[in-house]
C-alpha cells in the first residue's frame, strides 16, 4: 500500500491547499457535531457515562484516519518522497496516535490521573512535530542547516517567496533601540 502511494504523481501546490482546508473543515465538523451532541445530551439531564467516553475517543480516532490515513491518500502525501520523509511522516503518525491516546486519557480521567494522559499528549506531539520537519524537509531545531535540494525552500530551480523574503532582510533595516527612544519621546511630547 505504501508503495503504491509513493509511486503516484504528486498533486500541485493548490490542489493540496484546497484538500487540506476541506480536511480542517471535516476535522472541524467532527468536532462541532461531538460538542453539539454533548450539549444536547447534558441538557436533557444525561449524566456523562460510557457514551460521552466512547464518543471522545470516537472523535479523536477519527480526527487522526482523516488527518493522516485519508490525507495520505487524498493528499498524495507520500507521492515521490524520499525514504528518510516516508519514515519520517509514518513515525509523525504513530507519536500523534499517541498523542491522541494521551488526550483522550486525559479527558477521560479528569477526575484522577488525568495529568499523565496530559504528559503523554506533550512528549508525543513534540516528538511528531520533529518528524514532520523531518517530512517536509525542514531543519530540526538546533540541527544544521538543511541541503540545499530542500523541498520546502526549492521548487522546480526557483526559491519560494516567503523563504526569499527572509532571506533578503538585512539588519540595517531594522529600527534599533534609539528608534524606539526616538518614538517614546515624539508620544510623549504629543508630537506624532
Amino acid at each position: 500500500m505504501i508503495e503504491k502511494l509513493r509511486n503516484q504523481e504528486r498533486l500541485s501546490e493548490e490542489q493540496e491547499r484546497r484538500i487540506e482546508i476541506r480536511i480542517r473543515n471535516a476535522v472541524l465538523a467532527l468536532i462541532a457535531v461531538a460538542v453539539v451532541v454533548i450539549i444536547i445530551a447534558l441538557m436533557r439531564g444525561m449524566k456523562p457515562g460510557n457514551w460521552y467516553y466512547a464518543l471522545i475517543l470516537a472523535v479523536l480516532g477519527s480526527v487522526w484516519v482523516t488527518r493522516y490515513v485519508l490525507s495520505a491518500v487524498w493528499k498524495r502525501s507520500l507521492a515521490q518522497r524520499t525514504d528518510e520523509q516516508v519514515s519520517a511522516y509514518l513515525k509523525a503518525a504513530g507519536l500523534e496516535l499517541a498523542a491522541y491516546a494521551g488526550l483522550g486519557w486525559f479527558l477521560i480521567g479528569l477526575n484522577g490521573n488525568a495529568i499523565i494522559g496530559a504528559v503523554i499528549y506533550v512528549i508525543a506531539v513534540t516528538a511528531a512535530r520533529k518528524q514532520k520537519d523531518l517530512y517536509y524537509g525542514e531543519p530540526a531545531v538546533g540541527n544544521s542547516p538543511a541541503p540545499a535540494g530542500n523541498l520546502m525552500e526549492e521548487q522546480d530551480g526557483r526559491m519560494d517567496a516567503k523563504n526569499a523574503s527572509i532571506k533578503n532582510v538585512s539588519m540595517e533595516n531594522l529600527p534599533s533601540a534609539a528608534d524606539r527612544l526616538m518614538r517614546e519621546k515624539e508620544s510623549e511630547d504629543g508630537s506624532v
